[in-house]
């Protein structure tokens, strides 16, 4: 959300919003469209399927972070 948000002029596959952010493809697919129905973001293209920041969407707070707690080490 946050990578879309700070480049809102932009499109995006999931493969290329996990290459900037370090995670998973499949996640990021999995995600995007839960931003679409939350109205954060929208799909511009079917195939491959882009997407964009929704501006006029729900106010999410710049430079907003995950709220993942990281893995304790012993459970890597």
């Amino acid at each position: 959300m946050v990578h879309l948000q700070a480049h809102p002029e932009k499109e995006f596959t999931a493969t290329g919003i996990s290459r900037a952010v370090g995670r998973s493809s499949s996640a990021i697919a999995n995600a995007l469209p839960k931003l679409v129905a939350q109205g954060h973001a929208r799909q511009v293209n079917e195939t491959p399927r882009r997407f964009q920041y929704n501006s006029s969407g729900p106010n999410i707070q710049k430079g907003a972070t995950s709220t993942r707690q990281p893995v304790p080490a012993e459970h890597r």
